[in-house]
């Protein structure tokens, strides 16, 4: 017989193991894999079941081809091990990416540029400076002003060139000196000695540099006054590519765009269409072509902003990524148009020149770059790019595709999620071939499309250079295939319970004016572009265009009625 003893234990133990719930409760642990694909989480220890303060430690296991990514459910992580305290009924899930393979075969290529431009008698040159210092750069525009006459001062010691011109609109933070108008002088002083155009009753007064009267006005006023064979433009401030990041007046470093003028107070700025339209007023067209267009600004090398002016100009030079405050060094550019036996004065040599020389004074940084495209094959660039949008819609692989996004060069600042929806830019040539790396996961029909993005690409850059961050490379365009970058927004990712596409309303050819109207409400300028040639779509629904793509992926909803997000 059992003895009262006994009976109590066995009652006990019998307690401890059913899981009648008064004494010890058991809790369920889910685990599962996000996507369904990728790997597997592992148990220790492995139970349906759990008492109550039962520790579990959880392990991701990726499968091949695959790299473990990132828990939810638990907060408890150490790399792609989690423990867990079974104290109530738990979800847990892991979530697998590809394991994106990174060749680059044009990292690293440093054959070098050569160029032979110098204005001769039969090939006069007219360079017109857009010099807007009246922002956060004014002191450097001063310097960059002092460079022009230390480089014509150079040029003269090392024999002279009448050929060429250089006339500058000048503007700074001077509350009384305004905007100047000067065609520059050899000098190697530190004072600006050049000669004032705008004299007496023709002082300009204080201008708008971000009105595109005022830059049609001062190109009309070159032209005339100063005839050539052949024009260069150069636009000088602040630059932020197809889009400001700030919309507001205010003074962060981070409001960048061609051109921020402090003086006229609105938060306006010149945007594509408003540079494109002052071209066509001012006489450049189809058929008459300005010669080159140069942006001495931070992250103006978009296929984007190159593509608005393929009808209006036949090169086009510009940095993917951040400058430098002192950008181009103009005394080392202005100072190698000495004539020789070789010299030319194509604009093709010109290009080559300008990402010479700055290479040359930025080399010793890491994070510089410049590039000089051919515009005439700019829109056999578009359509291969489009051709691929087509393409990887087709394949149906979304979150493959924003992996190799992620995985690519790109030019803005990962932490920065303001920098994230305005300048989402990434490398053209680092994201094709990422693509091409990756037969595992693409099919050979899309990796041909990359591959004809490629070949295209070295057709349309004359030259290009890169520091380490973004490839390592200076040479042709047949040889480093890479030099402009494209807008791939993240709207994947989600700020503020909307998609990052949310925001980026203003990717569109459409003029978002259209949409804002004249509302109180929506005084700011900022608000009316638009107008981006690139982003064109058809009404068909299907994807075509790049553009359409990222609408397919990250429906934006509709802000025809004026909404726009919290600070934009």
């Amino acid at each position: 017989m059992y003895s009262p003893k006994r009976i109590i234990i066995l009652f006990f133990l019998v307690l401890l193991t059913t899981g009648c719930g008064f004494l010890f409760e058991k809790y369920s642990l889910i685990t599962e894999v996000k996507g369904s694909y990728g790997g597997k989480i592992l148990r220790d220890p492995d139970r349906g079941e759990y008492l109550d303060g039962t520790k579990v430690t959880l392990t991701a296991v990726p499968d091949n081809g695959y790299v473990f990514d990132k828990w939810a459910g638990v907060s408890d992580i150490n790399g792609n091990t989690a423990t867990i305290v079974m104290d109530a009924y738990k979800m847990v899930s892991a979530k697998f990416k590809p394991a994106i393979k990174k060749a680059n075969p044009t990292d690293d290529i440093q054959t070098g540029v050569a160029s032979r431009f110098a204005p001769d008698s039969n090939n006069t040159w007219t360079f017109m400076i857009y010099l807007d210092g009246d922002n956060s750069l004014s002191s450097y525009a001063y310097d960059d002003f002092n460079e022009m006459e230390q480089g014509l001062y150079n040029l003269v010691q090392s024999g002279g060139n009448d050929n060429l011109n250089i006339i500058v609109l000048f503007d700074d933070t001077s509350p009384t000196a305004g905007t100047r108008l000067y065609q520059v002088v050899p000098d190697n002083t530190n004072d600006i000695v050049s000669t004032r155009l705008d004299t007496g009753a023709s002082e300009l007064g204080e201008l708008a540099m971000n009105a595109p009267g005022t830059l049609s006005n001062f190109i009309n006023y070159s032209k005339t006054s100063f005839p050539a064979d052949h024009y260069a433009l150069i636009l000088w401030n602040h630059g932020g590519g197809a889009r400001s990041i700030s919309g507001t007046a205010s003074k962060e470093i981070y409001s960048r765009q061609i051109a921020d003028d402090w003086s006229s107070g609105d938060g306006d700025y010149l945007f594509l269409d408003e540079m494109k339209q002052a071209l066509i007023s001012s006489g450049f067209s189809k058929t008459n072509k300005l010669d080159l267009i140069g942006f001495d600004a931070c992250i103006m090398g978009e296929v984007e902003t190159a593509y608005e002016f393929r009808n209006l100009a036949d090169y086009f030079t510009a940095s993917m990524a951040n400058e430098n405050n002192d950008g181009w060094d103009y005394t080392d550019l202005f100072g190698s148009m000495a004539e020789s036996g070789s010299s030319t004065g194509s604009p093709a040599e010109l290009g080559k020149l300008i990402v010479k020389s700055y290479h040359d004074s930025t080399e010793n940084y890491p994070d510089q770059s410049m590039s000089a495209v051919d515009l005439s094959k700019i829109g056999n660039l578009k359509t291969a790019l489009d051709q691929l949008a087509v393409g990887i819609y087709s394949e149906n692989k979304k979150e493959f595709i924003e992996n190799v996004r992620d995985a690519s060069v790109h030019y803005f600042n990962d932490i920065d999620i303001n920098a994230a929806i305005a300048e989402p830019y990434y490398d053209i040539n680092d994201f094709s071939y990422a693509i091409i790396n990756n037969p595992q996961l693409f099919s050979n029909n899309l990796i041909s499309k990359a591959k004809n993005v490629l070949d295209i690409l070295s057709g349309v850059i004359v030259a290009a250079y890169a520091g380490d961050v973004y490839g390592d490379y200076y040479g042709s365009g047949k040889k480093v295939k890479r030099g402009l970058s494209i807008f791939f927004s993240k709207g994947n990712l989600i700020y503020n319970n909307y998609s990052l596409y949310w925001y980026e309303w203003w990717y569109t050819d459409a003029d978002t004016a259209a949409w804002f109207g004249d509302k109180p409400e929506n005084p700011n300028p900022a608000h009316l572009y638009g107008l981006i040639d690139f982003a064109d779509s058809n009404t068909d629904n299907i994807v075509e265009t790049w553009r359409e793509l990222m609408e397919a992926w990250y429906d934006p909803g509709d802000h025809s009625g004026g909404a726009t997000p919290g600070g934009w």
